[in-house]
C-alpha cells in the first residue's frame, strides 16, 4: 500500500507543469547555448585568443569546452529525468535504442575528426614531410 501512496505522490510531481517546463528548458539551453559558442568561437579565433585543443588559461578553448560541457550535462540530465518520470508511457516506442543510436553518431563524429587529425599530424611528421602537411592544411 505504501508503494501505491509513493507512486501516486511521484506520478503528480512529475505530471507537474513545471517538472515538464523545466526539463525543455534543461535541454532547449544546449540548442540555444551552441551556437552563441561557435559565434563566440570565430570571433576568438580572428582575434587570436583561440586554440583548439590548447588547454592554457590564456586561451579560451579551456572555458568554451568548460562552458560547453556543463551545458550538455546539463540536458543529458534533463533529458534523463524526463524519461525517467514517463518511462511508462514511453515503453511501447522503445526510445532508449533511438537514444543511443544518435548520441553514438554525435560521439562517433567527434572521434573521427580527431583520428584524422591525429593521422594528418602523424604522417607530416614522419612519412610525408612539411611540404605535405602544407599542401593538406590549405585543402
Amino acid at each position: 500500500m505504501d508503494y501505491d501512496i509513493a507512486r501516486a505522490n511521484q506520478l503528480k510531481f512529475f505530471s507537474d507543469r513545471r517538472f515538464i517546463r523545466r526539463c525543455k528548458q534543461g535541454c532547449l539551453q544546449f540548442v540555444i547555448l551552441k551556437p552563441i559558442l561557435v559565434v563566440i568561437t570565430f570571433i576568438l579565433y580572428a582575434k587570436g585568443k583561440y586554440e583548439d585543443g590548447n588547454f592554457s588559461v590564456n586561451q579560451s578553448y579551456l572555458y568554451i569546452t568548460i562552458i560547453y560541457t556543463i551545458s550538455y550535462s546539463m540536458a543529458l540530465f534533463a533529458l534523463a529525468l524526463f524519461y525517467a518520470a514517463c518511462r511508462d508511457l514511453l515503453q511501447p516506442y522503445n526510445p532508449v535504442p533511438k537514444f543511443i543510436i544518435i548520441k553514438s553518431v554525435v560521439f562517433l563524429t567527434y572521434w573521427q575528426v580527431k583520428s584524422v587529425v591525429g593521422i594528418h599530424s602523424f604522417l607530416s611528421q614522419n612519412l610525408l614531410g612539411s611540404h605535405w602537411s602544407v599542401q593538406i592544411s590549405d585543402m
